[in-house]
């Protein structure tokens, strides 16, 4: 009788163990499984990939004015686009076209004018060269000049600012004109020590010598002109960004001859950034690559260009422009890769960027909760926790809530709040 009861009771416990078995089997197949992970704790780091070209926070057009007067060819150009320049440095060697020519026809008018005024002298020994009334005629004159000038910029300036001109402008100029003209008409009207004749001489011989020192002036100033364009120098340090000419071409003054970036505002790596949450903060780097190495850059400012567009400035160091083979190259780029990498100021809960899911406006994880019900009724199920996104990259998000449980992960059907889960370990 013994021997059957210790018989009956093998027969039961392997008929329990059969049917937790196949219980535990049949749970394994039907339920999901999935991947359980801890949350850390810690500051996120993003990587963002940007898209930059060399810019120049300040250019300028340098025209030579001076070459309005006297058109120029350029003979040679010294230094290139990208290329640094000192003040004083030659960037062009030029000349004046027809600068000897220009020169033999003054010289020619003032030896005419020389034979002139000579031979009107030898005419008119008899009468001195300078009396009252020619001085008093000559003062007419000038104040008559001053006078119109002092009206036509009084004139120019109220048609500008639409306001009425004000005649105290040429109150001054006005008083002298008066003064000089009463002189000359009361000359005029008691008569002078000099006759017409003589009047009429002195008034010649004061306008031949007035073409005289013109001709002169312009012979100064086109020697002048000779020298100054033969050479056209850099004004100040900078980068030439743009050359608007070629060796052998002409040049009127009538446009830029070339760009400079002053040395004082260096170029920089603009990269826009209208696909980040927020701007770049103080102290941010970003790596460049390139054939020889990957190099860090700085951060030099942030901000928007005239169409509303977020960028953010990186320095242009000389070791990355040289690993690019000069600031040309760089120039010609379409493209300049930057990524740049943030560091967030504060600790948060970091969790897998697969565990985070979105319903709507609803943004939740799903923790495992461990119900324990015994040998045949103890499982996890699916718990719904609701979160706020603090930042992600491609593997990670940032959330505020502190999670002490495990975050539920890559399961491998669709799953529910309250639904069983089990770990794929």
């Amino acid at each position: 009788m013994k021997k059957f009861a210790v018989r009956g009771l093998i027969i039961l416990l392997v008929v329990v163990g059969v049917c937790l078995f196949f219980g535990r089997t049949v749970q394994t197949v039907t339920t999901a499984k999935a991947r359980f992970t801890y949350p850390d704790r810690g500051r996120m780091v993003t990587n963002s990939v940007l898209e930059g070209k060399v810019f120049y926070p300040e250019e300028r057009e340098v025209i030579i004015n001076l070459a309005q007067k006297y058109p120029i060819v350029i003979n040679a150009i010294y230094f290139g686009v990208g290329n640094k320049v000192e003040k004083g440095d030659v960037i062009f060697d030029a000349y004046i076209n027809d600068s000897e020519k220009r020169k033999s026809d003054l010289s020619d008018d003032l030896i005419k004018i020389t034979a002139e005024l000579l031979d009107l002298d030898a005419k008119n020994a008899k009468y001195p060269t300078s009396t009252q009334k020619n001085d008093a005629y000559n003062k007419l004159l000038e104040t008559n000049d001053a006078l119109i000038k002092a009206k036509t910029a009084e004139n120019t300036r109220a048609r500008i600012e639409g306001v009425e001109a004000n005649p105290k402008a040429w109150e001054a100029q006005q008083k002298e004109f008066d003064k000089a003209n009463s002189l000359y008409k009361q000359l005029n009207r008691y008569g002078s020590s000099t006759n017409d004749e003589g009047f009429e001489y002195v008034k010649k011989r004061d306008e031949l010598l007035k073409q005289m020192d013109i001709k002169e002036k312009e012979i100064t100033d086109l020697d002048y002109a000779v020298l100054q364009l033969s050479e056209i120098k850099a004004e100040e340090d900078g980068i030439i960004t743009s050359l608007e000419i070629k060796a052998g071409e002409d040049y009127n003054g009538s446009k830029a001859l070339y760009k400079l970036s002053p040395a004082k505002n260096p170029p920089v790596l603009r990269a826009f950034v209208q696909e980040l949450d927020e701007l770049p903060s103080d102290g941010s780097k970003a790596k460049v690559k390139s054939d020889w190495g990957s190099y860090s850059v700085g951060l030099k400012g942030t901000g928007k260009d005239k169409e509303g567009q977020r960028y953010a400035d990186f320095e242009l160091t000389q070791e990355l422009i040289d690993a690019n083979s000069g600031l040309k190259a760089m120039m010609n780029l379409e493209k300049i890769q930057l990524t740049l990498t943030k560091r967030a100021t504060q600790a948060s809960t970091l969790i897998p960027a697969s565990a985070l899911r979105q319903n709507g406006d609803e943004t939740f994880v799903y923790i495992a909760k461990w119900t324990d019900g015994g040998i045949m009724s103890s499982y996890y199920v699916c718990e719904k926790l609701n979160v706020t996104v603090l930042g992600k990259n491609d593997d990670q998000v940032a959330i505020s809530e502190e999670i002490m449980s495990q975050v539920i992960d890559r399961e491998d059907r669709a799953i529910s709040e309250k639904a069983r889960i089990m770990e794929n370990k």
